[in-house]
């Protein structure tokens, strides 16, 4: 029985998350200051927020100065699910309080408003995660998507704490690509690490023609850097998604990055050792020593025979001819 991919796996725990998550009751998540009477006294460990949600536009809770006590006023929240309210990213939770988890849990969750979120983004994950996967195996490869997600994150809070300094010092000045929303909001989505791998793709099989929208057809190399071009624009125009798009240019950037040098992904799961083939320390067998080819160049190889049984040798970068020689020079050596 074949192993399921890593892709699937990733995929089959964002479906899950987003089903369980639905089925787990909503709670108030604290997005700004308390709004409390000028004249009350209290106690902060004391204070008690109520459970029913006021508002649409911006919902809020009652404040009590303690349990069946007086109302003392409001606080700005955010109506989340359980997992969501426990795994979101924010600027605050991030890098104030240093709740780390949610640089990774973050990626897992997508927004109950509407199911396209998590349906378009485990489909761009289908469609472009599988030749990756392939290239640099299942445990780099989780650790290339992770890391795309980890710097989506930290892009998206370097802007945002830009945009905060910007604004306290500045109030009311726009600087393009700023994020000047309010630090608490929060980050959710695999959107980062599809990007990453989106642009591991545009490297690894640049010609391969997909579907844009599903009618136009466009080759991978020019389809990634139409993502980064329309993620660019959103930032620049402060449009509606702009901290998304922040999220997705560090999750392409770090894509760009990792899949030219993959052998820094050894210690991001470096615990076998010796029979981790992804281990900086494994022990490679008599024929992966054999001198010529790197262990990652041997992977690549398989992926570069693929494409020339599928497009022929025409279709090779020079780079790809490059590492045929050199495994063609190995192997009469």
């Amino acid at each position: 029985m074949a192993r399921v991919s890593m892709t699937w796996w990733i995929i089959i725990a964002c479906g899950l998350v987003f089903v369980v998550d639905g089925l787990l009751p909503v709670r108030p998540v604290l997005m700004g200051p308390m709004q409390i009477a000028a004249d009350v006294q209290y106690a902060r460990d004391q204070l008690v927020f109520g459970d029913r949600i006021v508002g649409q536009d911006q919902p809020k809770v009652a404040i009590y100065a303690f349990r069946n006590g007086p109302r003392i006023g409001w606080a700005d929240v955010a109506p989340m699910h359980t997992l969501e309210a426990y795994l979101h990213f924010s600027t605050v939770r991030g890098f104030f309080r240093l709740e780390v988890w949610r640089f990774i849990g973050f990626q897992f969750l997508h927004t109950h408003t509407t199911i396209w979120h998590v349906v378009i983004n485990m489909f761009m994950l289908w469609m472009f995660a599988p030749f990756v996967e392939e290239y640099l195996g299942r445990k780099r490869f989780l650790a290339f998507y992770l890391l795309a997600g980890i710097f989506g994150a930290i892009m998206y809070m370097v802007l945002n704490l830009a945009g905060f300094v910007v604004d306290t010092m500045m109030p009311g000045q726009h600087v393009p690509f700023l994020l000047f929303n309010l630090p608490t909001t929060p980050l959710i989505g695999a959107s980062a690490g599809v990007f990453g791998v989106v642009m591991a793709a545009a490297y690894l099989a640049p010609r391969q023609v997909i579907l844009l929208f599903f009618i136009i057809p466009i080759e991978t190399r020019y389809f990634a850097w139409f993502m980064v071009g329309m993620a660019l624009y959103v930032l620049y125009t402060a449009g509606s998604n702009a901290g998304g798009e922040a999220s997705h240019l560090g999750g392409a950037i770090a894509g760009y990055y990792f899949i030219r040098h993959p052998h820094q992904l050894h210690d991001f799961f470096d615990v076998l050792g010796r029979v981790d083939p992804t281990s900086r320390h494994y022990r490679p067998s008599r024929a992966e020593r054999r001198p010529g080819l790197t262990l990652v160049q041997r992977r690549e190889l398989r992926a570069i025979l693929e494409k020339v049984r599928r497009d022929g040798t025409g279709t090779l970068t020079e780079r790809e001819r490059d590492i045929l020689e050199r495994f063609a020079e190995s192997r009469w050596s």
